[in-house]
């Protein structure tokens, strides 16, 4: 499965499908986006491009899909 596979399933999974049916495309792209943030901030403070599942969650724009902190954390912990 493709990254952005992975990213669609985690949409469907997530709580966000059911509020938002439509926007699997959206939360992909954001999610791509989130990631590219996350690393290039990593690789301007340490060098290194590697981050984790945190640190690209603290770019996801979890607001405009209706998602707190809390939420985003389940979906983290349960592998979306």
């Amino acid at each position: 499965m493709t990254p952005a596979g992975v990213f669609e399933r985690a949409f469907q999974l997530s709580p966000v499908s059911k509020s938002f049916p439509d926007a699997a495309t959206a939360y992909v792209q954001h999610r791509r986006q989130a990631e590219a943030r996350a690393r290039k901030a990593a690789e301007e403070d340490t060098g290194s491009v590697e981050v984790g599942i945190a640190d690209i969650y603290s770019y996801f724009p979890f607001r405009l899909f209706g998602l707190d902190r809390q939420g985003l954390a389940k979906s983290c912990a349960s592998g979306i």
